[in-house]
């Protein structure tokens, strides 16, 4: 996502406009950090030792860099004390807090402590099985294991040394270097992902970072009293972790990264003829889910047991101009009961389910709004170790098609999980895990519902970058959804794509200047893994680049290279050539001047203009404007812009109106340049019956209508009838109205009428 900073006028936007000057944290530049070797050898002249030939490690891990260092424990012995002299291995756990969590060392009784797994090109390792448990604690629950060296009053120094390495298998964990400068349990450490192989990591001492929770401490390698692990998470989240030649380092590894300039290699020429979507979906998303409401924490926290909402509440997102409405509810809170295993598994399904369905249902038919159902889990019960728990919400998908499958309705849409890593308990899934269950629940939907839209949102938080890095899914008939944010930002993005939001907030005087976009990253700290993710944010900004129109951006900066904070770049390799594989493509911004906005201008993009009309009526219409020219339209303020209308007759001559009749409708906001803006707006039909031009426009009151400023307005044929007979006795219509005396006779009266 992006850190945002702009000047001047966004100071959270980290995005800046040459020209109007510009801020950074690092007004030296970004130092280097010099993690190398010190010149003091080890404590006890124990010589330097990297690790001894081995054969070629089987197909399953990764080969482990060179290491100078001393060995704290390859466990070969099986005891609890290190091979570093004075060390020794602890256990702890969360139950002196209220927690439940448990571990036991593979091939020994709870509590005693044994390296008996398998080992990393060797006999011997640590392996620990865990289940956690956070019982009445407040945050989640935890365990832990160690390695005791000193107590306060005499601690350990590590100062000789640089860092730490070690190999590993099996669940996430933290990595921490217990000072007593920090008394909080906030210690400086590392955090490291779930690897289903074995896999070396080294830890520089300079790159570890507390956690925030507690007060900042200064790292002091000469004040150390352990170094420990540490694995937390929900209840029921259960693992294994194996540990493997942890070692103290004297010197990193040599991961200077090679940045030759290589010869550009951009893919081959395929310029775009147009922007347009031509995709069927495109139109039926834009009528049925461009201006939605969303029922928060209701139905996906518990399960239904009155209407909190109800037909009135959806009558009133109707009567305020929404179109759609989503529905989160937790689906698998109604199963009462399941059956048998496997492909023979079946589940039973609570009519609360039908009843709330069959209402929205219902209710949002009569009001005109479409519906999404939104599986939205709040329970965390779809686990990936689990199998069951994947085939139990598959089937619920099955169950809810197999309901709705004969309603004729085509604006009801499936939304089958909302953002995944919300969803899931334990270990989120890969884009290649979640992407295996979605085609399942689609499979589930399509054997008994071939027509209704299904609505598919992509790993990391419905991630922009995630779905622009994935093949399409087969079914045809699916919307892709990005995330956007919650109300009252609904139409504001959210994660990376964030940056098209201020891009638009650019005043129009500044849209000539180049844009840099100082501070970006993927909102979690770098992992060293070649992710296509920064490849596919120079894409995205290449592409913006290559619209005819749009403001250039000239720089994409990731953040950060130096060990300053948990985003270091500097020494993770495959990040680095992830970065590398993006330079390839050679992607230019355009030296081509931006032509420059004209003040006024407006365009028409939608409207529900009725053709017919009766005589001296008053209707409301609903519209999609685009503000396309230079200045902001103010809501208020002394000359709001507002949307009018004029009335020509055949002859294309101007019908005067009463004042009362000529009525104006307001915005409902300031809306920037370049942005688009729905509202409902009045019309007074003429008084006489007739073949009429009813021409929209806006106006800036008190200053100039639009049209008059070059923009175009929107005309459209109108037919007018006569009103309805009056019963007799009722008082005469007359059939011409002498409205002149009512007109103003100052001439200033008509300005900017």
């Amino acid at each position: 996502m992006l850190t945002p900073r702009i000047c001047p006028f966004l100071p959270i936007l980290s995005l800046t406009l040459l020209g109007c000057g510009s801020s950074s944290q690092d007004p030296d530049g970004p130092d280097v950090v010099d993690a190398g070797a010190p010149d003091a050898g080890p404590p006890g002249g124990t010589s330097e030792a990297g690790p001894p030939d081995t054969p070629k490690p089987p197909s399953d891990t990764s080969p482990a860099p060179e290491l100078r260092g001393v060995m704290i424990d390859d466990f070969e012995d099986g005891d609890d004390k290190t091979v570093f002299p004075g060390g020794a291995w602890y256990q702890y756990n969360d139950s002196q807090n209220g927690g439940a969590s448990v571990m036991t060392f593979t091939g020994v009784a709870p509590g005693a402590i044994a390296m008996n797994g398998p080992g990393y090109e060797s006999e011997r390792s640590l392996e620990i099985s865990y289940t956690l448990d956070q019982g009445t604690l407040t945050y989640p629950g935890y365990l832990g294991w160690g390695v005791w060296f000193a107590d306060k009053d005499k601690p350990m120094d590590v100062s000789p040394y640089v860092g730490l390495a070690y190999s590993y298998k099996g669940g996430a964990h933290r990595v921490r270097v217990e000072t007593f400068e920090v008394t909080d349990y906030d210690f400086f450490g590392m955090d490291f992902p779930a690897s289903a192989s074995w896999t070396t990591v080294i830890v520089p001492f300079s790159q570890m970072m507390q956690e925030g929770w507690g007060p900042r401490a200064t790292f002091n390698p000469a004040n150390v009293g352990n170094i420990s692990f540490q694995v937390r998470g929900s209840k029921g989240q259960s693992g294994r972790l194996a540990l493997d030649n942890l070692m103290f380092l004297t010197q990193l590894p040599n991961q200077e990264p090679d940045m030759t300039v290589l010869p550009p290699d951009p893919p081959a020429e395929d310029p775009i003829s147009t922007i347009a979507i031509s995709n069927p979906l495109q139109s039926k998303a834009m009528t049925y889910l461009t201006r939605g409401a969303n029922i928060t924490n209701w139905l996906e926290e518990s399960r239904f047991s009155k209407f909190t909402y109800d037909e009135t509440f959806v009558e009133k997102l109707a009567a305020a101009g929404f179109k759609s409405l989503r529905l989160p509810i937790d689906l698998d809170l109604y199963v009462t009961s399941t059956s048998g295993s496997g492909d023979a598994m079946d589940i039973v399904i609570h009519d609360d389910l039908w009843t709330v369905l069959d209402s929205f249902l219902e209710w949002t038919g009569k009001a005109g709004l479409s519906l999404t159902i939104d599986y939205h889990q709040y329970d965390k019960s779809i686990n990936l170790s689990k199998p069951e728990s994947l085939t139990k919400a598959v089937l619920l998908w099955g169950k809810v098609a197999e309901h709705l499958a004969a309603n004729p309705r085509e604006d009801l849409f499936y939304e089958l999980l909302n953002e995944p890593e919300l969803s899931f308990d334990g270990t989120p899934p890969t884009a290649a895990e979640w992407t295996a269950l979605a085609e399942r629940m689609i499979a589930a939907i399509r054997s008994f519902d071939k027509t209704h839209t299904i609505i598919f949102g992509d790993v990391d938080w419905y991630g922009i970058h995630a779905l622009t890095a994935r093949k399409p899914l087969a079914d045809p008939n699916l919307i892709y959804s990005a995330a956007r944010m919650a109300p009252p930002f609904e139409n504001r993005y959210y994660n990376f794509y964030v940056y098209r939001d201020f891009m638009g907030a650019i005043p129009a005087d500044m849209r000539h200047l180049p844009v840099y976009i100082t501070e970006t990253n993927q909102n979690d700290p770098w992992i060293d893994v070649n992710s296509g993710w920064v490849r596919n944010a120079y894409a995205e900004i290449n592409w913006w680049n290559q619209q005819p129109g749009n403001q250039q951006i000239r720089l994409l900066a990731l953040y950060r290279w130096p060990a300053r904070d948990r985003w270091v770049i500097e020494g993770k390799r495959n990040v680095i050539e992830d970065f590398r594989q993006a330079l390839r493509n050679d992607y230019r911004w355009r030296e081509t001047p931006l032509p420059e906005r004209k003040p006024y201008r407006a365009t028409f993009l939608s409207h529900d203009t009725p053709a017919q009309m009766e005589a001296g009526r008053r209707y409301s219409v609903r519209f999609r404007l685009r503000n396309d020219g230079g200045r902001i339209w103010r809501r208020s303020g002394p000359n709001p812009v507002r949307v009018g209308f004029h009335w020509y007759d055949r002859n294309g001559r101007q019908v005067l109106q009463l004042p009362q009749d000529d009525v104006r409708s307001e915005l409902p906001g300031d809306v920037q340049p370049g942005a688009s803006v729905e509202l409902t707006a009045d019309v007074v039909a003429p008084a006489q019956a007739g073949d009429y031009v009813l021409e929209w426009d806006l106006v800036e009151e008190g200053v100039t209508w639009f049209r008059d400023q070059g923009s175009t307005p929107l005309p459209l044929p109108v037919v007018t009838q006569a009103p309805p007979a009056r019963e007799e006795g009722g008082a005469p219509m007359p059939a011409i109205e002498d409205i002149i005396a009512q007109l103003p006779r100052d001439p200033a009266g008509f300005k900017a009428r």
